[in-house]
């Protein structure tokens, strides 16, 4: 579909199992698109992409609330699409049992999918909330970032700035927002979570 609007009223009458939706649309704003089907079909029925062109990242906030599963940064290849459609739709097994994390100020009920930051809970979308897990479930240690497309996307092609993108929203949703950071970047490598007391290795 070549505009919003289009693509709401398709989406009505053929009722997909996903949507990729572009940030950017005419006659009816993408976002705006993701807005109207959320309210009509739920993540579990139809879940939703966003689409970011290099200078879109700062939508990716407004498309996340406005229930978008996740985001993909264009250009994108169709490897890396499919890999994120598999796992929106069938998400992969980590290794850990289902059972409650705790790190630091951040409790996780892996079962029932519900994290509780400094006791209050926190609402995190599906791929948050993986990537979040992998985080605690290797607090102290870098996980890289083939591991982390790997098991959040399904696919170790994931482009970088995809990820950043997620990366940027856990950490808002955390109150991540001082220095050192809690959720720390390893330039070239990957993302840790801090342990309480532990010295910053990187500087993001």
């Amino acid at each position: 579909m070549h505009d919003g609007a289009s693509a709401l009223l398709e989406t009505g009458f053929r009722r997909p199992d996903a949507l990729l939706v572009a940030a950017t649309l005419p006659v009816l704003d993408g976002i705006a698109v993701v807005r109207a089907v959320r309210a009509r079909l739920d993540r579990s029925v139809c879940p939703i992409l966003l689409a970011l062109g290099a200078d879109e990242s700062d939508r990716a906030g407004a498309g996340l609330d406005a229930g978008a599963n996740g985001c993909l940064a264009r250009p994108y290849g169709v490897p890396e699409l499919l890999g994120v459609v598999r796992e929106v739709r069938n998400p992969v097994r980590l290794a850990t049992p289902p059972g409650v994390l705790c790190v630091r100020h951040i409790t996780m009920d892996v079962a029932n999918y519900d994290v509780l930051v400094r006791e209050k809970p926190v609402h995190f979308p599906l791929l948050e909330f993986r990537v979040l897990r992998i985080l605690m479930e290797n607090a102290g240690n870098v996980v890289t970032l083939e591991t982390i497309c790997e098991l959040g996307w399904g696919s170790p092609n994931t482009a970088s700035n995809t990820v950043s993108v997620h990366m940027r929203r856990i950490r808002k949703r955390l109150g991540d927002t001082g220095s050192p950071r809690l959720i720390e970047s390893v330039r070239g490598v990957g993302y840790r979570l801090r342990l309480d007391g532990e010295r910053s290795r990187n500087r993001s």
